[in-house]
């Protein structure tokens, strides 16, 4: 008897760990008001998955990701967090929860293209600037899209002038 007890109480005790660890990052994942440009706001935000190449950031394959070309993975990782629509950017912010960590911005003036690369599994959308291509899994990408369009179409010559002088520093 000792020993299933035992074994609850170590059960309990890392559900307790996960959860605070969950409930830290998620606070740790959204976007703070002192993070934002003056004149920005948060139209939106998802969790998602920034999809990283492995070779890319020197990580080695884990033991159970054998399988992962099946959902057109193989070699890659998916970092957890969430993606913030802005009306200036798209913020990505990671959970403390991922072997890599992190935030970035992809200002919405230098996406050229948004392309929803969904399979029946994965639900993936790829956003393409002149420099890199992006690729986030989230759900609702046709909206996601749809928002994202809209508010760097809304962005005046005046705004779109800010950004580049913020940006160029």
């Amino acid at each position: 008897m000792a020993t299933t007890s035992s074994n609850i109480s170590r059960v309990s005790f890392l559900c307790g760990i996960f959860i605070i660890a969950l409930l830290c990052g998620c606070a740790h994942m959204r976007v703070q008001q002192s993070e934002l440009l003056p004149g920005e706001y948060v139209i939106k935000a998802r969790a998602a998955n920034f999809i990283i190449s492995l070779n890319n950031y020197g990580l080695s394959r884990l033991g159970f990701d054998r399988n992962m070309w099946i959902i057109g993975m193989d070699g890659k990782e998916a970092i957890g967090g969430k993606l913030h629509l802005t009306n200036y950017r798209l913020i990505f912010k990671s959970h403390a929860l991922n072997r890599v960590t992190g935030k970035f911005s992809i200002f919405l003036p230098t996406i050229q293209e948004l392309n929803n690369r969904s399979s029946v599994v994965v639900k993936k959308v790829e956003v393409v600037t002149p420099t890199q291509s992006y690729e986030f899994v989230v759900w609702g990408i046709p909206s996601f899209i749809e928002a994202i369009t809209s508010a760097r179409n809304r962005l005046t010559q005046k705004e779109i002038e800010f950004l580049r002088a913020t940006t160029v520093k």
